[in-house]
Parts: C-alpha cells; sequence; structure tokens
C-alpha cells in the first residue's frame, strides 16, 4: 500500500501534466525493487491494455479522494 501511496502523491504534485504517470510509475518500480518485490506488471501494451488502462485511470481518480486501496490492487 505504501507503494501506491508514494505513487499517487508523485501524480499529484508533479507540476507537468505530461510525464506525471511515466515518473510516478519509474519511482513505484524503484521502491518495489528495493523492497524485494517484483515491478508492477502495469499491461499497457498489448492483448487487454484498453482494460488496463482504464482500471490505472479509474485508480488515479480514486487517488485523488485519498482512497489508495484502488492503486494498491492495481500495482
Amino acid at each position: 500500500m505504501s507503494i501506491a501511496v508514494v505513487h499517487a502523491e508523485r501524480l499529484l504534485i508533479h507540476p507537468f501534466r505530461d510525464g506525471n504517470g511515466r515518473l510516478a510509475r519509474w519511482r513505484a518500480d524503484s521502491l518495489a525493487t528495493q523492497a524485494d518485490y517484483p515491478a508492477p506488471a502495469y499491461g499497457f501494451s498489448g492483448r487487454g491494455s484498453k482494460k488496463r488502462r482504464e482500471e490505472y485511470l479509474l485508480a488515479v481518480q480514486q487517488d485523488c479522494i485519498e482512497n489508495y486501496v484502488p492503486m494498491g490492487a492495481f500495482l
């Protein structure tokens, strides 16, 4: 869950619209690796990628109201 919170906060504080997600995902990957977890499988390309992107965006919307459970489940 901590990775989800850091990911969400990174998305929300970054001053530029473009690049927020890439930077936040990179940070989530590095935090997971440091904690000896596998990097999250985002699934943004290939079969089922449209559904995964929709799940991610819904989780980001929940992050805005400090509900980090959906992002934790996504990651």
